[in-house]
């Protein structure tokens, strides 16, 4: 692979907030529809439950996040759990520029991307093809581990047969960037396409034409 004077052979983008957004954010959506706002660390019990293993069917997702919670089990609730999530998929977009940024990198350089996300939010992948531009596509419902644990970024550089110092990680959460860092790994925060960019250009990543 060319480098373009830069040490990087793999790039790897997080999906959610850096290539996509959702119609809604799905876990602000139900921690406001079933008023757990009062819950400290509401965010990561949502994906320890939710985003490290794949399920049978919706429903049974839905039940799991009432029993996480301790929520009443009826036909009604998890009618509500499933709305939120169809309203977040549903509306799901790429965001502006970024698959124009990943197929000017793609010639270059093998790309990945690594997801915490649910089995049945993943499926937005196929309706975008993303897996005809990425080289591996690894979510958290597969290996069973989330950002910014280690295990995650190592499992996917296992896969991609690159060692962490010639890999760089865009993702918008510090905390992953943090630890990517601490793996070895180059890393940009991503703000927007704009921005990230301009990180690439001075990286030597991106052509000025790209």
């Amino acid at each position: 692979m060319e480098t373009l004077g830069s040490t990087e052979r793999a790039i790897v983008f997080d999906l959610w907030g850096t290539l996509a957004r959702k119609g809604i954010d799905i876990s602000d959506g139900l921690k406001s529809m079933f008023d757990l706002g009062h819950i400290p660390d509401f965010e990561r019990q949502y994906e320890e439950a939710l985003q490290t293993r794949a399920w049978v069917c919706q429903h049974t997702m839905a039940e799991q996040f009432l029993t996480r919670f301790q929520l009443t089990h009826t036909p009604a609730s998890i009618q509500q759990v499933l709305s939120v999530f169809q309203e977040g998929i549903s509306g799901a977009e790429l965001l502006p520029g970024m698959i124009e940024i990943t197929r000017a990198l793609k010639p270059r350089f093998r790309l990945g991307l690594l997801s915490n996300t649910t089995d049945i939010e993943s499926t937005v992948t196929d309706r975008w093809r993303l897996n005809e531009l990425f080289d591996t596509v690894m979510f958290s419902w597969q290996i069973g581990t989330l950002k910014p644990a280690p295990e995650s970024f190592l499992t996917l550089c296992r896969a991609m047969e690159i060692e962490p110092k010639h890999t760089l990680m865009i993702d918008d959460s510090a905390p992953n960037i943090a630890q990517a860092t601490a793996l070895g790994m180059d890393a940009i925060l991503f703000i927007d396409a704009q921005l990230l960019r301009t990180a690439l250009r001075n990286r030597g990543l991106l052509q000025r034409a790209d």
